[in-house]
């Protein structure tokens, strides 16, 4: 494969959404992994696979803390000026794989992007010349990427990721040979869940692992010989916790019952970086005294800290050590998904006259990206807010309020 971006590191890169976000999970697995590891992001807050590409970076405002200083830097710009930046993360997916990504322009000029004032590039001019002086010439390991739990669980919405990852991640990560980890997220209950027919875990759960291998086997088919998707089992394991201890399955939830705690983050954790590397952590780095102390030290923003659960105590981790290392390490299945025969091909999205595997979705190719292969060569010939798919886009998804629709 191609030089890594830091020798003598595993560099890995997180895309996704509050499920990564809330406790900065992006550090906690750095913290976890005794130096080894790497890692930058491009997060948004209630975006999926699709729409975070149409918005890029969200957190200008939620980042802003003192800990997002640890990592920030001395920068001096263009002009001779000295900027004290930030660990906000990168301010696109492409730029965050590559390095680069000309459609990020101070405040949006061309318009590329969905804007809603979240993003660091569009607010602050030293930030953009920052985060585009990287151009990478070497390549990350890992890009770990997480879907909203429920759109993972319906064609309609798997459709959505399938097509993003034809015109914008597959052509990246077969180009610069970067090993996809698809994350399985949790299942929950919620008034929005129920009114969907996901009020059962157990079928959730088993949704969103259905999702996973579609998410897959695509990826697999568009990516070629080099690389290979995997799945992190994150919500088997939370399941797996259910059925072993209601009471601790209860505390991987903040108060709102949806997002993790500093117990699900810790989970999320211990499963992704059980299957990027093949083991767990050290025993005694990850099941110790003080894990707010030791592990969470250096979140930009640690929701659990407010949170009734609070932090697991060393009992408490070593449980969900065991558990994670049984299902991410040794397929271990929740009993109650034995009896669920998932539909995982990916053939009906995939257009079987093209032996690279080229999405078959009409609908998406025209609604949503303009027809256009913007990713070609890394030509970028079109733009993520384009007229077509800006009208759709701001209609269909409404800003915060639909994003709500899909939770996570």
């Amino acid at each position: 494969g191609d030089a890594p971006i830091y020798q003598g590191k595993v560099n890995v890169a997180f895309i996704g959404n509050s499920y990564f976000y809330v406790n900065d999970l992006p550090r906690f697995v750095e913290n976890i992994a005794g130096g080894h590891i790497f890692q930058d992001s491009c997060l948004h807050p209630s975006s999926s696979i699709l729409e975070i590409i149409m918005t890029g970076n969200g957190m200008w405002t939620r980042w802003a803390t003192k800990n997002a200083m640890i990592g920030g830097v001395k920068y001096e710009t263009q002009d001779g000026d000295t900027a004290y930046l930030y660990d906000m993360g990168a301010c696109s997916v492409p730029q965050l794989l590559t390095g680069h990504d000309k459609l990020v322009t101070s405040g949006d000029a061309l318009g590329s992007f969905i804007n809603d004032g979240e993003n660091p590039c569009f607010q602050e001019d030293a930030y953009l010349q920052y985060q585009e002086s990287f151009d990478y010439k070497g390549t990350w390991d890992f890009v770990v990427l997480t879907d909203q739990a429920k759109r993972m669980c319906f064609d309609e919405t798997r459709h959505e990721a399938l097509a993003a990852f034809n015109y914008t991640y597959g052509p990246i990560l077969k180009k610069r040979r970067i090993t996809p980890i698809i994350v399985q997220p949790h299942a929950y209950q919620s008034q929005n869940v129920n009114a969907s027919g996901l009020g059962d875990l157990d079928t959730f759960t088993a949704l969103t692992m259905e999702g996973a291998h579609v998410y897959k086997n695509y990826l697999n088919k568009r990516l070629g010989w080099f690389t290979h998707a995997q799945i992190a089992p994150v919500g088997n394991a939370f399941l797996a916790v259910k059925e072993s201890d209601s009471s601790l399955y209860q505390k991987l939830f903040l108060d709102d019952g949806i997002h993790p705690s500093a117990f699900g983050t810790y989970l999320y954790g211990l499963v992704i970086y059980a299957t990027m590397m093949g083991y767990m952590p050290k025993y005694k780095d990850v099941v110790v005294d003080d894990i707010e102390d030791e592990l969470f030290a250096t979140a930009r923003k640690l929701q659990a800290a407010d949170a009734s659960a609070g932090f697991p105590d060393k009992d408490e981790a070593a449980a969900l050590f065991k558990i994670a290392k049984k299902v991410a390490l040794r397929g271990y299945q929740p009993q109650a998904l034995r009896g669920f025969n998932p539909s995982v091909s990916a053939n009906e999205y995939i257009d079987s006259s093209v032996s690279s595997g080229s999405y078959e979705g009409e609908d998406y190719t025209v609604d949503v990206y303009g027809g256009q292969n913007q990713y070609n060569s890394y030509g970028y010939g079109g733009s993520y807010a384009n007229a077509q798919y800006g009208g759709s886009y701001n209609g269909q998804y409404g800003g915060n309020n639909a994003y709500g629709q899909y939770g996570g």
